[in-house]
């Protein structure tokens, strides 16, 4: 809620006065919330937009720092990406059917891109503003299989170079509205797809 997003992030002192919530009034899926956050940044004085969860499954602020650490050493990196499956991630608290099927995924996702990342669904990001100007974002899944696609896309262009960061997840205590089954087959549809229209 924006309530909760205010108290637990646009109120600590260093950001309140540079920081403002853009409530939606309707659910318009996922992905597409997503693509409405990168226009609004797009067009703001910003150098770097970042994507977190506002369900809290990772400190944002230890997550935020962890990136811009990363980008600090990395200065030629595009994004960075939180994985939840990098080597010094802790994932005890993330559901063990949720962790088998990302595996599934993450192995079946490279098998179709011949491309590698350790945790291709993941949704939490940091991305340079030019980077992120230069992908066609708009024509992506308005679902929760926005990420999928974007982090393909990122593996697939040349110009863009991708760091990885572990990302600490504990599951939400509000749950998820994701359907694993529906999602999972739609996702298999996708890479699927991709891989035959690749081949």
């Amino acid at each position: 809620t924006v309530d909760q997003i205010n108290k637990t992030f646009v109120e600590r002192p260093s950001l309140k006065k540079c920081s403002s919530v853009v409530a939606k009034n309707q659910n318009d899926g996922y992905g597409r919330s997503i693509k409405q956050g990168f226009d609004h940044f797009l067009s703001r004085d910003v150098s770097h937009i970042v994507v977190i969860h506002g369900d809290l499954q990772e400190d944002p602020y230890a997550l935020i720092n962890r990136q811009l650490d990363y980008l600090a050493k990395n200065s030629s990196t595009n994004v960075v990406l939180a994985s939840r499956f990098f080597r010094e991630s802790d994932i005890s608290s993330y559901s063990l059917k949720r962790r088998i099927g990302n595996h599934f995924f993450n192995f079946f996702t490279k098998v179709c891109t011949g491309q590698v990342l350790s945790d291709f669904g993941t949704a939490m990001l940091c991305i340079s503003k030019e980077s992120l100007s230069n992908i066609e974002y708009s024509r992506l899944s308005d679902s929760w299989h926005f990420h999928p696609q974007l982090n393909i896309i990122f593996c697939e262009t040349p110009e863009i170079s991708i760091g990885e960061v572990e990302l600490n997840w504990k599951d939400s205590e509000a749950g998820s509205s994701v359907q694993l089954i529906r999602y999972g087959l739609t996702l298999l549809k996708i890479l699927s797809t991709y891989w035959w229209i690749k081949n």
